[in-house]
């Protein structure tokens, strides 16, 4: 995942969301006193999203976590004009067979809490034109943490004798600019250069690996 989003860009939307979202969002939501286990139900998740609702000032509104067969297995919701519902829907499938890692679950209701708590304080055209708002808004609300453990889930398995490493990802935000965006509302001392160079690093090792490789393929087949 990456985007041309600048930290100036970041702090407009920032500023936005302090003139229009009033509340104290000065903590981070408390992750490990209230998370998921890895046997997790539909029950324990509906749970989740109705703490999480209510941390973010949604406590009169109905939220509803729904299991559905979705064809392309992504989350999705539903809000109906001026009503003061939140559908919330995962995939049928992949929760039975929990193929939802526990902090992938939690980022897809913040983010999604977030897209009703944007419509709800009239920033619903902003946030529709640039969806990234709604992650900015998860951070500011106190959702940052959450959204750093769950915004990306990395898949190793082996079939056969190959190893394959496959990578998924919830919201429109990479990991350093969510890092920045704790920093800058919430003060939390986090290296914000380690993501923002280390994916960029981890790809040029990627590439020099494939050298090598193709190299000693040459070399092995063709100049021995």
């Amino acid at each position: 995942m990456e985007n041309h989003i600048s930290e100036k860009e970041l702090d407009i939307v920032v500023d936005k969301l302090r003139q229009h979202i009033k509340g104290n969002y000065r903590k981070e939501f408390g992750v490990r006193s209230f998370d998921l286990r890895s046997d997790y139900t539909a029950s324990d998740v509906q749970t989740v999203a109705l703490y999480m609702a209510a941390d973010v000032g949604l406590l009169d509104y109905t939220v509803t976590v729904k299991l559905d067969d979705l064809k392309r297995n992504i989350p999705q919701y539903s809000n109906y004009n001026s009503d003061r519902t939140l559908y919330i829907v995962l995939d049928k499938n992949r929760f039975l067979h929990q193929m939802y890692p526990p902090a992938q679950i939690m980022t897809i209701i913040a983010h999604e809490l977030c897209y009703k708590l944007l419509w709800v304080h009239g920033l619903r055209e902003i946030s529709s034109e640039k969806k990234y708002i709604s992650d900015v808004c998860a951070v500011y609300v106190g959702f940052g943490r959450i959204l750093m453990r769950g915004m990306e889930h990395i898949k190793k398995e082996t079939i056969g004798n190959c190893y394959y490493i496959s990578t998924s990802n919830v919201g429109y935000l990479e990991k350093w600019q969510i890092a920045y965006l704790r920093n800058k509302i919430h003060h939390k001392p986090i290296a914000i250069q380690h993501y923002k160079w280390f994916p960029a690093f981890r790809n040029i090792a990627a590439i020099i690996g494939m050298l090598l490789f193709v190299s000693f393929f040459i070399y092995y087949f063709f100049f021995r």
